[in-house]
């Protein structure tokens, strides 16, 4: 998104506002799924291209949710305007954001703690009692804090760390990175250092850590008592924990390897020199929490340890315990992925490290190269949000991590067509989530296991999977045993797949079953094209399963070029392309029908041409831009795919896509959009918006169109690249509507408007029924 912000505001050097990026985080409530909370979390950040700094920092706050759009803390400003940029007037519920609430201070009193010094883990460790020191990574997590730094003997961990006065700036003291003579009394006397790095793409997650159930008189269901935590990764190289009432930061991760690649980021934002061109990035990767309740006598909902026994006695060996375990990766700040144990988030743990920049080979001479013997050496920068599922490997059943191969940098070119050889990110790999040990993967190059327990080979030429994967997996359990079964995800490169994975898998033994895991890749389509001109998929496809003769799954992918989104050809009015390039996809929507994946005999079916062949691979799709009116027809058909424009490059589909009953919903950039104006012609160019389609066949109901229309609905977001998702509608909690902002004129129950994206809600109230059940013989 940095790249994109630095391409969008082009060659200027003015002073900048607050810049809104991404999408507003509306957290899906673990103790009640179906109801979304009346609260959004919005960051912000200030670009600063002019300058010379690598740092671009930000903030993040909470919103109230209120008639779906985001307001202020009394509910009376909105906090997008209607060109999309940032209203300054709106507070947010957080005074000064969770900047302004840093836990900041000199106290090393215990009772204190709380209100003062800002506690941060690290997997780094000193060696030697003498200079030089020693820096390395640990398999455990570390504090540091005042104690540490300037404390004697064992609590002195990080006392002779050669890089002290880089803890020392994130701790929230001003100090230069080779200034001597520090002592703990003389930091009382040092300017406070407040920053936080940019939150881009490490979207926020909510981590519900303790709730109680409670059912209304009429069978509603609703929470109580409490205990959440927000989590996201900044710039800056941070993994924040954050307390989503207060806004105070619980604790922060610092991963040894920030220290090694970007530790001037911990400094003040001046102390960087290299500007924008050399951002630091940090952790900017989706995060994913995988979460486990246990209850206690109360009825409440805990991840720690509950106050009943297994065994209904008195043994506190044999305590109910929950679990809370967070998973991650960097996106451009590297390579790794990392999974912390917050169970306890007064003692948090890391439980593994899974770094592809290890898997090189050293010469004599110290040079390293990667190790292609390695199947973790092809892993490209750790992109994907990791899919947490349960599957059944070699006959054992196993929490495992789905994630993509990664990003392969060459795509910062809007040119590259990525190479077998040379490129890096292809692909799919299953980590076991406990141990982060590989189980399975599967690429054009996973021509043999290379260091994992199986794999399947992808580089026939009816397959190819060459290039790059960085969007989440989407894992699908077909037969609702708790067990994935397939796997959808689209590449870089324009290609979309399904992976099959058989639970059942028989074998002699249990290696014999792991090389049966995986029945078969099927490349679903293919629109790859030469020159860069390839549809890209940065976003996890939607899937909804609809009737037609059968079950069908309707598909979704939408393609655009995030890392290049002014390329494309120039339009009329003279658009400032960047770089001068005229390089871009058609990109738009496509839709797959998969008539294999809900067939009992899936598992049976073969690639040969008989009665069992599949039915859906290397389809082709047909073009719903002339088929609006009538849709395209499950039966004789494939699926669809609609061209945001008929010139290529001014429109991108940027951010997530969802179907919801019946709808789909797709978040797209217009590159000449009127965009945020700012002094001096700087600004954020293009504008977002949200287009509507109906599923499965693209076509919607009779009298859902206005008279005459020919296009999809959309609605306007807002200047730049945006996002929305579905929030709390017109002030109930059993209504979802589209989170975007809205004319205080509409009026949505006029039938022309009825059925516009803005105006739809959505009913999601549960309630429990009292039912009988009765056993027969």
């Amino acid at each position: 998104m940095a790249r994109s912000i630095l391409n969008f505001v082009d060659e200027v050097k003015p002073e900048f506002d607050p810049v809104a990026t991404g999408s507003p985080t509306l957290p899906q409530d673990a103790l009640n799924p179906l109801r979304i909370q009346p609260y959004g979390y919005y960051a912000s950040f200030i670009p600063k291209p002019q300058e010379t700094t690598q740092l671009w920092a930000g903030n993040l706050n909470k919103y109230h949710i209120y008639n779906g759009e985001l307001y202020n803390s009394s509910k009376t400003v909105r906090l997008i305007t209607d060109t999309g940029a940032l209203n300054s007037a709106a507070d947010g519920i957080w005074s000064g954001g969770m900047k302004g609430k840093l836990p900041l201070g000199l106290s090393t009193n215990a009772e204190n703690e709380k209100n003062a010094n800002r506690t941060i883990y690290t997997n780094r460790q000193i060696t030697g009692t003498a200079a030089p020191f020693m820096a390395s990574e640990l398999n455990s997590l570390k504090k540091v804090n005042v104690e540490s730094l300037f404390g004697t003997g064992t609590t002195a961990l990080f006392a002779n760390d050669p890089d002290k006065n880089y803890w020392l700036n994130l701790l929230g003291y001003n100090v230069g990175a080779t200034e001597t003579d520090i002592t703990l009394d003389s930091l009382t006397a040092k300017p406070e250092l407040r920053q936080v790095g940019a939150v881009m793409h490490s979207t926020p997650i909510l981590l519900t850590q303790r709730g109680k159930i409670t059912v209304s008189s009429a069978g509603v269901l609703d929470t109580t008592d409490r205990d959440d935590y927000l989590l996201f990764g900044s710039t800056q190289g941070l993994l924040h924990v954050v307390d989503a009432d207060t806004g105070i930061e619980k604790f922060a991760f610092a991963p040894h390897e920030m220290m090694q690649n970007q530790k001037v980021a911990f400094l003040s934002e001046t102390s960087s020199t290299q500007g924008s061109s050399n951002l630091f990035y940090g952790i900017d990767a989706p995060w994913t929490a995988y979460t486990q309740y246990v209850s206690k006598a109360d009825g409440t909902l805990t991840v720690k340890s509950s106050d009943r026994t297994s065994d209904g006695g008195t043994n506190t060996g044999l305590a109910l315990k929950g679990l809370q375990w967070v998973y991650g990766g960097l996106r451009m700040g590297g390579r790794s992925y990392y999974a912390l144990n917050l169970s306890d988030l007064d003692n948090p743990s890391l439980k593994f490290h899974i770094n592809p920049a290890a898997a090189v080979t050293t010469d004599a001479n110290g040079t390293t190269t990667p190790n292609t013997d390695n199947a973790l050496s092809y892993m490209g920068q750790s992109w994907s949000k990791p899919t947490l599922a349960y599957v059944k490997f070699g006959g054992v059943k196993k929490l495992v991590m789905f994630v993509g191969g990664g990003y392969d940098t060459g795509y910062e070119s809007a040119a590259y067509d990525q190479n077998t050889t040379t490129g890096s990110g292809a692909g799919v790999y299953m980590f076991d989530a406990d141990t982060g040990s590989l189980l399975w993967w599967s690429s054009a190059n996973a021509t043999a296991a290379k260091g994992a327990e199986a794999f399947t080979d992808a580089s026939a030429s009816t397959i190819n999977m060459k290039y790059s994967v960085v969007s989440q997996i989407n894992a699908i359990d077909r037969d609702n045993d708790g067990l994935v079964d397939n796997l959808y995800f689209g590449d870089l490169g324009g290609q979309a797949f399904r992976v099959d994975l058989n639970n059942a898998a028989t074998g002699v033994d249990a290696s014999a079953k792991k090389a049966n895991f995986a029945t078969r890749v099927v490349r679903l389509f293919n629109e790859h094209a030469s020159g860069g001109t390839s549809p890209r998929f940065y976003e996890m496809p939607s899937v909804s399963i609809h009737e037609d003769n059968g079950y069908v799954a309707a598909v979704a992918f939408s393609s655009g070029n995030r890392s290049s989104p002014l390329v494309g050809t120039a339009a009329a009015s003279g658009t400032n392309n960047q770089a001068g390039s005229t390089v871009s996809a058609a990109d738009g929507v496509f839709v797959v029908y998969d008539k294999d994946v809900a067939k009992s005999d899936l598992y049976t079916l073969t690639d040969s041409v008989s009665s069992t062949q599949l039915t859906t691979k290397n389809i082709s799709l047909t073009s719903l831009n002339t088929n609006i009116s009538t849709g395209v027809a499950i039966t004789g058909n494939n699926g669809w795919k609609y061209t945001y424009s008929s010139t290529a490059g001014v429109y991108k589909g940027m951010n997530e896509l969802y179907a919801l009953d019946g709808m789909l919903y797709v978040n797209v950039c217009h590159r000449d959009g009127t965009g945020i104006g700012g002094s001096c012609g700087a600004g954020v160019k293009g504008d977002s918006y949200v287009y509507q389609f109906c599923l499965p066949t693209g076509k919607c109901p009779n009298n859902f169109y206005a008279s005459g229309q020919t296009e999809p609905n959309r609605v306007k977001i807002g200047g730049g690249i945006l996002g929305t998702g579905l929030g709390q509608g017109n002030g109930n909690s059993d209504l979802q509507r589209l989170t975007v902002n809205r004319s205080t004129t509409l009026d949505c129950t006029a039938a022309i408007n009825k059925n516009k994206p803005e105006c739809q809600q959505f009913t999601t109230t549960v309630k429990l029924r009292q039912l009988r059940w009765y056993e027969t013989r």
